[in-house]
């Protein structure tokens, strides 16, 4: 039998000396084996899983990724493992060459990052234009890559409500843009700044236009509110202060090198 699809929750990096099986439970935050240059990089998976799920990106019976690079295989070599500690989870080994890792630079780690995961997702029958898709994104725009929360549209009229996740090692960011149909005018402007950057989707409950204003409601859970309750709820903003923002789409150009965190 077919494993139900589950929509994509989550991806993480771990890094193992020898293979993650069953019985042995060992997989270390990356850091000690494989150094990485700040202390956000672990954002990569936020932005890749965030990303694919936009696109509705489903995994076969589970919805979070854990990818444990190791010396133990063939560089690029993928094994998913026999850990089974929670169905939701998929646990997989990839190859990493500690030599060929310390002689990349930043961005080259971080492209590699993504090239590997998509390897560890293929491995486990997973594969799909979309897949291709965003990883070239993550690529080209790495940390101010944006990606879309929701959307209202109508004949006249398109919303997005879009975040970034960590952009610059900075904190992460909510944006609304509008495009107005009629006159072919179009803005993006800050909507708020993140506590967490998964707060956007309590934020994020609906979209409507009235008397210029656009207003993001949160979402009416309990749990949303013990979230939403630190901001200032529901969110509005004009539509001419949208619309004369800077800014009205994803940069068309990569962004500058990676800068390193500096902070402890």
């Amino acid at each position: 039998m077919n494993a139900k699809p589950k929509l994509i929750a989550d991806i993480r990096y771990y890094e193992n000396p020898g293979r993650t099986e069953y019985g042995s439970v060992r997989h270390d935050s990356l850091g000690t084996l494989f150094p990485i240059p700040f202390r956000s990089f672990g954002a990569i998976g936020d932005r890749f899983a965030c990303k694919l799920r936009e696109h509705e990106f489903s995994l076969p019976g589970f919805d979070h990724l854990y990818v444990i690079f190791t010396p133990a295989l063939p560089p690029g070599h993928v094994q998913p493992s026999t850990l089974n500690l929670d169905a939701r989870i998929r646990y997989v080994d990839v190859g990493l060459s500690q030599d060929h890792w310390n002689s990349l630079d930043d961005n080259s780690k971080h492209d590699h990052v993504v090239d590997l995961t998509c390897a560890a997702l293929t491995a486990i029958d997973v594969y799909a234009d979309t897949l291709t898709n965003v990883a070239n994104d993550l690529k080209r725009y790495r940390s101010q890559l944006e990606v879309i929360v929701k959307t209202k549209e109508t004949a006249s009229y398109r919303v997005d409500v879009s975040f970034q996740i960590r952009p610059l090692q900075e904190q992460s960011i909510a944006f609304v843009s509008y495009f107005d149909k009629r006159t072919g005018q179009n803005g993006r402007l800050t909507l708020a700044k993140l506590l967490s950057a998964n707060d956007v989707y309590p934020l994020c409950g609906s979209i409507a236009v009235r008397d210029d204003t656009i207003t993001i409601k949160p979402r009416s859970s309990s749990r949303a509110a013990t979230i939403t309750e630190k901001y200032n709820v529901p969110l509005a903003v004009p539509v001419d202060a949208v619309l004369a923002a800077p800014g009205t789409e994803q940069c068309g150009e990569p962004e500058p090198p990676m800068t390193r965190d500096l902070k402890s």
